[in-house]
């Protein structure tokens, strides 16, 4: 199924700074602990190990978060290079920030949902997953059905202390206390889940 990334913007501009180790622009990707090589098209690489990962570095609210990934390699015309599985954009508004890791592969959205508490301590405490432009199959009369195309959101309920680092792969283990729904393409992923809070009717339409 063909999916599309899709993001929006709250009148806030992101604050994104990309981990660098030195002024030539290259982003390294570990493994281990270890650099074995760099991002990109231009950065040929023999090294074909799983589990490697770059690091961003992301400003968020003050305070240095390394934020880390993982990386896939990829062949072309018998060369290998290190390509991003995941690109991250951090949206702050007043004392909440999301921390969005959007798919390069698949186009699906990951959202960390992080509060700022009174006494500067920072907690994460929503995560979901975004599937675009998914469908559903929904009765519209007694015995008919139509098909719509929507997105389909998981979340779920989560506290956990922001440190001075976050890997990706320690969330999004989606367990039987996910919540899953399906919404209407006309709104935006705010309207859905302020909706589905307020048990709101969806309105479908072709």
């Amino acid at each position: 199924m063909y999916k599309q990334i899709i993001i929006f913007f709250i009148l806030v501009s992101p604050v994104l700074l990309s981990a660098q180790e030195d002024n030539t622009n290259k982003f390294s990707v570990y493994w281990n602990d270890s650099i074995v090589g760099y991002l990109g098209l231009g950065m040929e690489t023999t090294f074909k190990e799983d589990g490697c990962y770059t690091l961003d570095t992301l400003i968020l609210f003050e305070k240095k978060i390394i934020v880390q990934t993982e990386v896939f390699y990829s062949e072309y015309q018998d060369t290998i290079y290190f390509l991003p599985n995941f690109g991250v954009e951090l949206e702050i508004i007043d004392n909440e920030a999301i921390i969005k890791f959007n798919s390069t592969v698949s186009g699906d959205t990951y959202w960390l949902l992080v509060k700022k508490e009174k006494s500067e301590v920072l907690y994460i405490y929503e995560e979901f997953l975004w599937y675009s432009n998914s469908s559903v199959h929904i009765e519209i009369a007694k015995d008919e059905f139509n098909d719509f195309k929507c997105y389909h959101i998981c979340g779920k309920e989560v506290y956990k202390l922001v440190d001075e680092k976050i890997v990706f792969t320690d969330y999004f283990h989606f367990d039987q206390n996910k919540e899953c729904f399906d919404c209407p393409t006309q709104y935006s992923f705010e309207e859905c889940l302020k909706m589905k809070k307020n048990n709101d009717p969806f309105i479908w339409t072709e």
